[in-house]
């Protein structure tokens, strides 16, 4: 509360940079408290995505050698998304699955034009009936359905 004769901070409004940076400075409990805190549903949405096939490499860094060609065939929409993708396994078959937050209230149009996005399945999240599944991801901590051994990579 600002004293008298003082102005109130101005209040927090959540936008991909401000995640970004929090993301980026803060430990895990700070940042992801933050982000539920300040998540602003009308102007942003969250999805699942999970790799269709089955991944042929045969080693983990091939398969996040795969993710990091995602990311930087995205790169040119790194101002509207933000995605904490996990790889899952130590040996075959691995599995990619990830959490991505949009500007929008819908998965932009505009990555189709990336050949990659194809390649997943997408689910838009609801952040209180998926919490737990949202924060497993964004802090690489968590049950993953049994699934100890991960990888993973942040688009930002």
């Amino acid at each position: 509360m600002a004293a008298e004769g003082e102005a109130a901070p101005a209040p927090i409004v959540f936008n991909l940079d401000s995640w970004k940076r929090t993301y980026s400075n803060e430990e895990v409990s700070v940042s992801i408290p933050w982000f539920f805190d300040n998540f602003d549903a009308k102007e942003y949405c969250v999805y699942f995505s999970k790799y269709k096939f089955e991944l042929s490499q045969p080693m983990q860094f091939m398969v996040s050698n795969l993710v990091g060609g995602m990311f930087q065939r995205l790169e040119r929409f790194n101002k509207i998304a933000f995605g904490s993708v996990l790889i899952f396994g130590n040996e075959k078959p691995f599995q990619i699955e990830g959490v991505w937050v949009f500007k929008g209230t819908e998965m932009p149009k505009e990555l189709n034009d990336c050949d990659d996005v194809e390649l997943y399945d997408w689910k838009k999240l609801d952040l209180v009936a998926d919490k737990a599944l949202i924060t497993e991801y964004l802090a690489w901590e968590g049950d993953f359905g049994g699934r100890k051994d991960f990888d993973g990579k942040v688009f930002k």
